[in-house]
């Protein structure tokens, strides 16, 4: 699903980094004044292909997207995690899901400003900074869980890596990792939901759809996941498989 074609664009340059402390665990806020999201230090993309959909988009998907946000707010709180950060968090669902849950301290990052639009409409207090995905603006090591929602498999290889390595390093140590995307189809129940995944996948643009047959082709999510040594464990399947949400523990 077209869940997040607005995280870092492979034609964009990305967001600088400030500065972090390693080994510290500052609260987890943008850096700038107070929880403002901070103003980029590079220019960001100005063209937003979601801005004829920012609206429309959580009616539209919500019953495909709901149940998964909600077991992902629930993995999280279950966790014991007192502050997250939600990776390419479009309109902001799934952020404000983690505080229902229970998560004390909630951040957003995301490069669509329609999409931020709607998402400072329903969490007008929210913390949500406009961020290419590949260089978020948290420092190192400042959230106790991250989560990713279909933000990796529209994404080019080396940009759906540079975003999980760098919501890595916002991760602390013994931080959990709760990711949703798809999974290779292995059997008939899994290519049947591949079947009409890809429908919506054609619908988001030719470069979306390859993408998304690449990252297939590479084994989908799992393969990915232990490539940065992380242990996931799956947690839950949607669309006849061809979803999966996993959880990871970071060393």
């Amino acid at each position: 699903m077209p869940e997040r074609d607005h995280g870092a664009p492979s034609d964009t340059p990305s967001t600088a980094r400030p500065d972090a402390r390693p080994g510290a665990h500052p609260p987890p806020e943008p850096r700038g004044s107070g929880c403002q999201a901070p103003k980029p230090t590079r220019p960001v993309a100005t063209d937003d292909e979601y801005a004829r959909f920012a609206r429309i988009y959580d009616p539209a998907l919500h019953l495909f997207l709901e149940p998964i946000r909600l077991l992902a707010a629930q993995l999280v709180a279950e966790s014991g995690a007192a502050s997250a950060v939600d990776v390419c968090c479009g309109t902001a669902r799934q952020a404000v899901l983690l505080r229902r849950a229970g998560v004390r301290r909630v951040a957003g990052a995301d490069l669509s400003p329609a999409m931020l639009a709607v998402a400072r409409a329903k969490w007008p207090h929210g913390v949500l900074a406009r961020a290419d995905a590949r260089a978020l603006p948290f420092a190192d090591r400042a959230f106790q869980a991250a989560v990713l929602s279909f933000a990796l498999h529209e994404k080019p290889a080396a940009t759906r890596e540079a975003i999980l390595d760098d919501t890595l390093r916002v991760l602390a140590p013994g931080g959990v990792l709760a990711v949703a995307d798809y999974r290779a189809p292995t059997g008939a129940a899994e290519r049947t939901g591949h079947a009409a995944v890809a429908v919506v996948e054609r619908m988001a643009g030719r470069e979306h759809h390859a993408n998304y047959r690449d990252f297939l082709r590479r084994g989908g999510i799992e393969p990915l996941l232990a490539s940065r040594g992380l242990r996931a464990q799956r947690c839950g399947l949607f669309f006849l498989g061809a979803v999966g949400l996993f959880l990871a523990r970071r060393d």
